[in-house]
């Protein structure tokens, strides 16, 4: 059967510690998985999800700086029959923060590069004010959080970032958010620079 239109509310909400990510929240009538286009009239991306529910909160992540995007969000039943939101949603996103730590590509060639992104913690020499970093292969930050930082950072196997703080660990989701922590055991300090989960 044909899924009615999108019912409940579909909205986007920027996510307060990665500026450049938000999750899209909508709910369905049936059992239904959601599709994703976003535009800024220059690039566009889709990204599937193929979760059948009938109430969706999916992290939306690749924004880039100093945007307006137009999000177009289509659903479908589990017999395909697609139906898309009446209008899309806009998401404009802020120029970089005035702190954060200038970089120069000198040289990109993506044909040579392995596919996908590039994860780092920059940090501004004046202000001493650090960020992670997310770029692209052209040198473009796709995805940053000023959550404080020392040195390291590593993506885990589920997705979320791993850092080695002063005092603990900390699991930290790609919207920013705490995940788990884990104290250093009395008597131990923290290597920044090599933080490895075991």
């Amino acid at each position: 059967p044909a899924i009615d239109p999108l019912t409940g509310n579909l909205s986007f909400t920027p996510a307060p510690n990665a500026p450049l990510a938000g999750t899209l929240e909508l709910a369905t009538d049936v059992p239904s998985r959601v599709s994703v286009s976003v535009s800024n009239g220059q690039e566009s991306w889709t990204r599937d999800f193929f979760d059948y529910s009938t109430a969706h909160a999916l992290p939306l992540l690749g924004f880039k700086p100093g945007g307006t995007y137009s999000i177009t969000v289509s659903v479908f039943d589990q017999s395909q029959a697609e139906v898309s939101a009446p209008a899309p949603l806009a998401f404009v996103t802020g120029p970089l923060p005035a702190d954060f730590a200038k970089s120069t590509l000198l040289k990109s060639d993506p044909a040579r590069m392995e596919p996908g992104y590039t994860l780092f913690r920059a940090q501004n020499r004046t202000t001493g004010k650090g960020y992670l970093e997310i770029v692209d292969s052209s040198g473009e930050v796709v995805w940053y959080s000023g959550v404080p930082s020392i040195a390291d950072v590593r993506q885990l196997p589920n997705g979320d970032l791993l850092l080695p703080l002063t005092t603990n660990f900390v699991e930290l989701s790609m919207l920013g958010e705490t995940v788990r922590s884990w104290p250093v055991p009395q008597g131990y300090a923290i290597n920044l620079h090599d933080g490895v989960p075991t």
